[in-house]
Order: structure tokens, then C-alpha cells, then sequence
């Protein structure tokens, strides 16, 4: 049997192989493959977390757990500045890993990967969108139909100007289907 590649392939690659042993489909439909690759992506989603906790909050949103084989874990870190704050911190993140949860944990493998930069500042900005729709919706007021027909009502006693703004405002009222009564 032919040792498989390691390198990474594009999806579209994968689905147009020829041999049907090389395909995609062919590999996803094997149960003990999947099970295989769904248990590797659970482990490394629970080691994810339990790194996290174990780094300092400045490290926490610029790094990741990329892999574990061999013994060896991968880690992804955002940029080169990162990456020595993360040296610092390497070999207390060895020993805690090891005491915790890998005991056969030989060594960690550092690498930049620039999209963690720009998956946070997305998610940043999202967050900020967020929180200023939330901002915007609850300073939004709206008339209730009561207040429009009090406005109306003031409407009728005030000079031109006025009134008219006064009606216009209770024009303003998102509840109701119809205008009030002017």
C-alpha cells in the first residue's frame, strides 16, 4: 500500500482524483476512517481549550492548536511577536500539558499562520457591530398609540408651527397600521 500524502490538497483535487481509492468520497464513506478523523477533531477541539486555559490572556485569541501527531504538538500563533511571547511560555505550557493531559507529549512545534489575525479582527468587528446594533435598538423609542392621540389632541390647542410638528410626531407611531386621527 502506498504511503499517503501528508502535504495538504485542495478540495477540488481531492473530489477529481481518478483513482476512486484516492477520493474524497471514497475516504468519507470508510466508517472507521471517519470515526477516526471525528475523534482526532474532538481531541484537538478539548486540547484547544485546555491550552487556552493554560496561556496567558494576551496569548489566548492569537493562538490555536493546529495538530497533535507523534507526540508532538503544533501549534498555530498569529504573528512573529506573538510567537516569542509564546517562547517564553513554552516550557511551563510543556509541563502543565504533560501533567495534565499528554504524558507523551516529546515537544511543542510553533508556527506563524497570518489568518489568525484576520479570523480575530473579523470577529472583532462583528462584535462591534453587534453590540452597536443593540446600542441603536434599545435607543430607539417608538409612540404608542395613547401618546400619538394625546399629541393630537395638544395639536388642536397649539399655534400652526406647532401643531403641525405635532402631528407629524404622532405620525411617527410604528404600531399602529393606520394614521391617527388628525
Amino acid at each position: 500500500m502506498p504511503k499517503r500524502e501528508s502535504r495538504p490538497q485542495r478540495l477540488n483535487i481531492l473530489l477529481q482524483k481518478e483513482s476512486p481509492e484516492d477520493r474524497l468520497e471514497y475516504l468519507l464513506s470508510q466508517p472507521d476512517q471517519t470515526k477516526n478523523i471525528e475523534q482526532h477533531a474532538l481531541g484537538l477541539l478539548k486540547l484547544n481549550a485546555v491550552v487556552k486555559k493554560l496561556l496567558s490572556p494576551p496569548l489566548q485569541p492569537w493562538c490555536r492548536v493546529a495538530n497533535y501527531r507523534q507526540n508532538i504538538l503544533v501549534l498555530d500563533i498569529a504573528n512573529g511577536s506573538w510567537m516569542m511571547r509564546l517562547r517564553y511560555e513554552q516550557l511551563n505550557l510543556l509541563s502543565a500539558l504533560r501533567k495534565q493531559i499528554l504524558p507523551s507529549l516529546c515537544s511543542i512545534h510553533i508556527r506563524i499562520n497570518p489568518i489568525l489575525m484576520l479570523e480575530f479582527h473579523n470577529t472583532k468587528q462583528k462584535l462591534e457591530g453587534m453590540k452597536k446594533k443593540e446600542t441603536d435598538e434599545s435607543n430607539s423609542r417608538c409612540l404608542s398609540l395613547k401618546t400619538a392621540e394625546l399629541l393630537v389632541n395638544l395639536a388642536s390647542r397649539s399655534p400652526k408651527k406647532l401643531s403641525d410638528a405635532l402631528k407629524r410626531l404622532a405620525g411617527l407611531v410604528k404600531n399602529s397600521t393606520s394614521p391617527p386621527p388628525i
